[in-house]
């Protein structure tokens, strides 16, 4: 099964929005894959295995179930999560892509695929349950990336250097 979808993240239609800029959503990003207890419902533990200044390999872990994965990060575009199949699921991933059609207007593509189809994609219904929980889960995540902005946690909207520098 593969879905994509858009979230507009700076809306100049609307005033109530406060802007991030693409270095404030990049490091929402960045913090994300390396606190995903701030999004991921149910996650009881990540441990960082390996880390590279490009890469982290991680073990998530829900009660007993572990979840094996590969964060790989392209600075200030994408961060893509490779995630590795074990018996109860198909390898899958997630990309997080940033557009910015032009300064100031970001939006953030997220891109889900899994390798191998199971039962479950072929039935609509479940589909249909799979895609609008992977629309909650990404507003939920652009939620905790604004209130971060908003405790000052990700730099400031004219602060450009923010994210390129100490990204780990």
């Amino acid at each position: 099964m593969n879905f994509e979808h858009l979230i507009e993240i700076n809306d100049p239609d609307n005033p109530l929005v406060e802007p991030l800029s693409r270095q404030q959503l990049w490091r929402g990003l960045v913090m994300r894959a390396e606190n995903p207890e701030l999004s991921v419902i149910g996650l009881d533990a990540c441990v960082v295995l390996e880390r590279k200044p490009d890469y982290l390999r991680r073990e998530l872990r829900f009660g007993h179930m572990r979840v094996n994965d590969e964060v790989f990060f392209t600075p200030l575009e994408a961060v893509r999560y490779e995630v590795m199949a074990n018996e109860l699921f198909p390898s899958s991933s997630l990309v997080m892509r940033i557009e910015e059609p032009f300064p100031g207007r970001c939006f953030l593509r997220f891109t889900y695929s899994r390798t191998i189809e199971t039962a479950d994609d072929k039935d609509e219904m479940v589909r249909n349950h799979l895609k609008q929980a992977y629309i909650q889960t990404d507003q939920d995540t652009v939620a905790v990336i604004r209130e971060l902005a908003k405790m000052g946690k990700l730099g400031t909207f004219e602060d450009t250097e923010y994210a390129t520098q100490n990204l780990h």
